[in-house]
């Protein structure tokens, strides 16, 4: 059985009907069940398509596109500008275009690990956040989230058995931990404290998880792991005896101004003085005895 035309169908062929010359009832009796919704329409396309088309006046046409033609002129521009403007419109929207790309590729990196194709713009972009950081303390603190990264990615790539990509991450871990220490070793007073404060702990937690790592690991992971926990464990000591050296250093002005103020000022010990405050009474007494002696003899003459 044929499948019965929808209406929209029903009412374009009816129209085509009318145009063609065709009679209105003779299209009705071929869709009987469509009669009434049809027979409204029919009359309006009959209405429509007799009726004349208004032909406006050649004066009126000539009028409108004469003021047409007036409101709508432009300036010449010369061809240079107009080359120019072109150019200039293009490098904008090539250099809009990048931008977005790029953004769109940094964003997707961000997750990346060391065996995805997206794993250099991950690096280069934690590369460009490191050259704009302001002072050492936002810079200790952008290669201190590297360092958790990175072993966030060892991890993963052991757990994975991706050595090679393992190894990868545990190389760059070494390299943040080092920038962090020369950043603490460069600076000076209490900056170079804090900072090494800072070192110090991240090296601590660092060997935590390379430890809670070590323990587990497959044999083939064991080696990388165990010279990046080394390495850990040399930078803290170097640190530690920094902060030593430091804190003696502090404490050494202190020791020089006590020994100060006990030699007094023309240097000389406490028990220095004194020996040298009785030796003055030891000479008084032996001129007194030696006076008390004179005086005997010329009585005893």
């Amino acid at each position: 059985m044929a499948k019965e035309p929808k209406s929209y169908d029903a009412v374009d062929r009816m129209i085509d009907h009318i145009r063609k010359g065709m009679g209105i009832n003779e299209y009705l009796a071929g869709h009987p069940e469509m009669r009434k919704e049809l027979a409204p329409l029919a009359l309006t396309v009959v209405t429509v398509t007799e009726t004349a088309m208004p032909k406006p006046d050649p004066r009126f046409k000539a009028s409108l596109r004469g003021r047409f033609t007036k409101q709508t002129a432009t300036p010449v521009i010369p061809a240079r500008t107009l080359d120019f403007r072109k150019l200039a419109l293009k490098t904008l929207a090539t250099s809009l275009a990048l931008i977005i790309l790029l953004g769109s590729i940094a964003m997707a990196s961000t997750n990346s690990m060391p065996n995805s194709p997206l794993y250099p713009v991950k690096k280069l972009v934690e590369t460009i956040r490191y050259a704009s950081a302001t002072d050492g303390d936002a810079a200790v603190e952008l290669k201190s989230e590297n360092v958790q990264t990175r072993l966030k990615e060892a991890q993963a790539m052991i757990e994975e058995g991706d050595q090679g990509a393992a190894q990868v991450a545990l190389t760059g871990l070494r390299q943040d931990t080092a920038e962090i220490y020369r950043l603490a070793l460069e600076s000076s007073g209490r900056d170079k404290e804090r900072l090494f404060d800072k070192f110090v702990s991240i090296s601590e937690r660092q060997q935590a998880v390379l430890a809670g790592l070590l323990a587990t690991a497959p044999e083939d992971a064991r080696d990388g792991l165990e010279r990046a926990l080394a390495a850990s464990k040399h930078g803290l000591e170097n640190a530690q005896q920094e902060q030593s050296k430091d804190k003696q250093d502090k404490n050494q002005p202190a020791n020089e101004d006590k020994s100060k103020e006990d030699n007094g000022a023309d240097g000389r010990s406490n028990d220095q003085k004194e020996k040298d405050q009785q030796a003055p009474s030891s000479n008084n007494g032996a001129t007194e005895k030696s006076d008390h002696g004179k005086d005997n003899n010329k009585n005893g003459r």
